[in-house]
């Protein structure tokens, strides 16, 4: 059986149809109008703990070698959407800032990088000198696919480190760095 949101989604597309046809003049009722589905509910989450995002930072270095999952995650780490750390270029790395492109819900900025995720991400440059994504080898990638490798890889790390739960996904990382950020600067 379809998801809610997926139930959602069709009668919207049904609704879109009949009216079109409607204001053709080839129809003149919508039988959608009185179609009901459960309501959405979102998801419970809840900001990742400190000694949580320790555990993801040693867990996304699965190799002595990787770097992708470490890069993903230290963009992750200072609040960057799963959009913008596909979309993340290699150029827009300066020191330990990185410029966002921004998305649907936030807007572009610069953003300072952990420590840690300073070094991860030079160790990811390393690697893909060149190329022009950060996180993604291949330059043919769409956005949405960039998008959800970033956020499958965000996950990966979690269930590596044993923090994965119904109330943990990856904008529990990102509510994490808000509240380091509230904590840090009163803001």
């Amino acid at each position: 059986t379809p998801s809610v949101a997926t139930k959602h989604l069709r009668r919207s597309a049904l609704r879109f149809l009949f009216t079109v046809l409607r204001d053709a003049g080839l129809m003149s009722m919508d039988p959608t109008c009185d179609l009901h589905l459960p309501t959405r509910t979102p998801r419970p989450f809840r900001p990742l703990t400190t000694t949580e995002v320790d555990r993801c930072r040693a867990a996304s270095q699965a190799t002595l070698v990787a770097t992708r999952e470490p890069a993903v995650w230290a963009l992750a780490e200072i609040g960057a959407t799963g959009l913008e750390i596909g979309e993340a270029a290699t150029w827009a790395v300066t020191g330990a800032s990185v410029w966002l492109f921004g998305g649907v819900k936030t807007d572009a900025r610069a953003a300072t990088l952990t420590v840690w995720g300073e070094g991860a991400v030079r160790r990811r440059l390393a690697v893909v000198d060149g190329a022009r994504w950060l996180v993604s080898a291949d330059s043919s990638a769409t956005p949405h696919s960039r998008r959800t490798a970033a956020l499958e890889a965000l996950r990966r790390t979690m269930r590596r480190a044993g923090v994965a739960g119904p109330d943990v996904e990856p904008r529990s990382l990102t509510a994490w760095a808000g509240q380091e950020i509230l904590a840090r600067t009163g803001r």
